[in-house]
């Protein structure tokens, strides 16, 4: 799978999902290289949208069978960034990374035409 060939979208699945659990704010394999986000993502701060963003990557690049922890250890990888869980208003155990990571993750994706933020 090359990188650049994944979209995000806001999804109606996600938002259900995140209704059910505060602290679920995306997800993937719900459709083909998508990393679906529900609306309140556009609430999160810029660490905790970049870190969920790095994240899903990282479940893509880690495999339909990979854990959380795998996608946290490809994410890592992959930015050079360590993903982090604190408590914030926007959810409990939330990931989040630091503002020089977001900025770092921001500037690989934007560089590769990936994304833009929400």
């Amino acid at each position: 799978m090359k990188m650049n060939s994944i979209r995000v979208e806001l999804c109606k699945q996600a938002d259900d999902e995140h209704r059910a659990s505060i602290r679920q704010y995306a997800h993937t394999y719900h459709h083909d290289n998508v990393i679906c986000f529900a609306r309140a993502a556009t609430n999160l701060t810029d660490n905790q949208f970049w870190a969920i963003m790095a994240h899903e990557i990282g479940h893509l690049i880690a495999g339909y069978e990979g854990s959380e922890s795998d996608a946290n250890r490809a994410a890592n990888q992959f930015f050079g960034i360590k993903i982090r869980y604190r408590d914030s208003k926007n959810g409990e155990r939330l990931e989040t990374i630091t503002d020089k990571e977001a900025r770092k993750v921001s500037r690989i994706l934007s560089k590769m035409d990936f994304v833009k933020r929400l």
